[in-house]
C-alpha cells in the first residue's frame, strides 16, 4: 500500500510541475544567471509551458543593485519606458526579480506564475 502512494504522489507531482508555465526572459527560464549584455537588451518578457510559449498579461520588476530596490508595474509583457530604462542601467551582482507574473492559459484561465530571478553576472 505504501509503494501506491509514493508512486502516486511521484505520477501526480511529475505531471503537475510539466503543466506549470515559468517566467522566460532573454531565451532562459527563471532562476538563472545572465551575463550584464545580454540582459541589457532584453525588452519583454515571456512565459513557456514545455515548448510553447503563453501571453504574458502583466508583470512586477524588481531590480535590486547593492542593497537598493526598484520595482515597477508593466500591463502587457513589454517592458515599459521606465523599465527599459532600469534594464540598461543594470550591474553585475544585481538581481532582476519578475514577480505577480499573469498569464492567459490555452485555456483563457488567467494564473500567475512562481516568480522568477536573474542573477547579473
Amino acid at each position: 500500500m505504501k509503494f501506491i502512494c509514493i508512486l502516486s504522489v511521484f505520477i501526480s507531482s511529475f505531471f503537475q510541475t510539466q503543466n506549470i508555465p515559468e517566467v522566460c526572459f532573454m531565451g532562459h527560464r527563471g532562476n538563472a544567471t545572465l551575463d550584464v549584455k545580454t540582459a541589457k537588451v532584453g525588452t519583454a518578457l515571456g512565459s513557456i509551458l514545455i515548448n510553447d510559449m503563453l501571453p504574458v498579461l502583466s508583470f512586477e520588476m524588481t531590480i535590486t543593485t547593492g542593497g537598493h530596490s526598484t520595482t515597477t508595474v508593466s500591463n502587457a509583457n513589454n517592458f515599459t519606458p521606465e523599465q527599459k530604462t532600469l534594464i540598461s542601467k543594470i550591474k553585475p551582482g544585481s538581481k532582476i526579480i519578475f514577480d505577480k507574473v499573469k498569464v492567459r492559459m490555452s485555456d483563457g484561465k488567467i494564473i500567475a506564475l512562481a516568480p522568477g530571478t536573474y542573477t547579473i553576472k
